[in-house]
């Protein structure tokens, strides 16, 4: 009889080819060396010094997404303030002295401005915004005056809207006040 023993034990029956293969993998398992068992022994070994220096990493990583974040906070902060800077200086409107004051509240401080007649009209209307720039107040449009205020609302001082139903509605429409009279 040649062959190897799992061939005559196959030949006469007292296995079948299932068992066979089992058999096989199972040898084979016991011919490798047992690294794994090793490995899983020093997952559980817990060294203190790896677990500080870990989580000294971690605390590292956290403090550095922190300081990123600030970073670019004050940065998209400048990029605005430039932007909106650059918006009054190319829209703002001139300011032509005259003898019609108007006063506006800037914070908790009443502010005057000397406009001519035109001017302080169009401010009451609404049809003009003040917007503040540096220690600057300038007159801009009511659309200039919403997209500033959608980047920062603290630099639009003054933007008086038009109740379109009150101005239609206005029971005085036909009487002009006299040109003498002042408030």
């Amino acid at each position: 009889m040649s062959g190897s023993l799992r061939d005559q034990l196959l030949k006469v029956g007292l296995v079948n080819e299932k068992q066979a293969k089992k058999a096989d993998q199972a040898a084979y398992k016991k011919r490798q060396p047992k690294k794994n068992v090793k490995k899983s022994q020093r997952k559980k070994e817990v060294n203190p010094e790896q677990v500080a220096a870990d989580k000294a990493q971690m605390e590292k990583a956290a403090q550095d997404r922190e300081l990123n974040f600030r970073i670019r906070e004050k940065a998209d902060r400048k990029a605005a303030a430039a932007e909106i800077k650059q918006m009054i200086e190319k829209n703002r409107l001139k300011k032509e002295e005259g003898d019609a004051a108007f006063n506006f509240a800037d914070g908790r401080k009443i502010k005057r401005l000397h406009l001519t007649k035109e001017l302080h009209a169009q401010l009451t209307k609404g049809t003009l915004a003040i917007v503040k720039l540096g220690d600057q107040y300038e007159l801009v449009t009511p659309e200039i005056a919403k997209k500033i205020a959608a980047r920062d609302d603290k630099r639009v001082i003054l933007q008086n809207t038009v109740d379109a139903q009150a101005a239609e509605d206005d029971e005085y429409k036909g009487f002009e006040v006299p040109d003498d009279l002042t408030w």
